[in-house]
């Protein structure tokens, strides 16, 4: 009788720290700071679960894939701009450059995405942020120039916060979901 009244208390905290972490999900596709939803999730979970990596930005939040994709459209042509800029440029060519700035056009196609340059990896990128693989265009524009990633150093830094609370997020689940596993076996071995 203890075992089984044991059983149902872990089982009965492991679906409340289920519902919890599903309210931190929602904040967090909000954008929201989540502050006070990963302090519920620490206190139903205790010792049992690893949520340090979701500390860092629980404050301000982090910005969601929408956000993140939103900003991204204003940021592609300081990319583009800042990749083809050069330094011993002639006088035609800042003056084509000038011009480019006033009205720009950039493909997004799957033709433009598979050639080198800032235009490319730009459509690599947005790609990547319409399919919801945050990783993937994180690893894209960590692979851009220099002077490219500098232009877009601020929105670079908030894609980066929100792939490691993803991460951060994924782990917790799995976490929770090898502990689900562990007391849903004892359960099928008791009844």
């Amino acid at each position: 009788v203890l075992e089984n009244e044991s059983a149902r208390k872990a089982n009965a905290e492991r679906i409340v720290l289920s519902l919890q972490l599903a309210n931190l999900k929602r904040v967090l596709d909000r954008g929201q700071p989540y502050a006070q939803e990963l302090g519920e999730v620490k206190q139903v979970a205790g010792d049992t679960i690893d949520v340090s990596a979701l500390e860092a930005y629980s404050d301000k939040g982090v910005a969601n894939t929408r956000e993140l994709t939103r900003q991204f459209q204003d940021v592609a042509y300081r990319i583009i701009n800042a990749g083809e800029a050069q330094k011993d440029a002639s006088v035609m060519d800042r003056l084509f450059a000038g011009a480019k700035s006033i009205v720009q056009v950039r493909r997004t196609d799957d033709a433009v995405a598979k050639n080198d340059g800032p235009e490319a990896a730009v459509a690599r990128i947005e790609q990547h942020l319409k399919q919801g693989s945050l990783t993937k265009a994180l690893a894209e524009a960590k692979k851009l120039p220099e002077s490219a990633q500098q232009a877009a150093k601020a929105w670079i830094g908030e894609l980066e916060a929100r792939a490691s609370v993803d991460k951060a997020i994924a782990a917790v689940e799995d976490q929770l979901k090898a502990s689900l596993g562990g007391g849903a076996k004892g359960e099928r071995k008791e009844g």
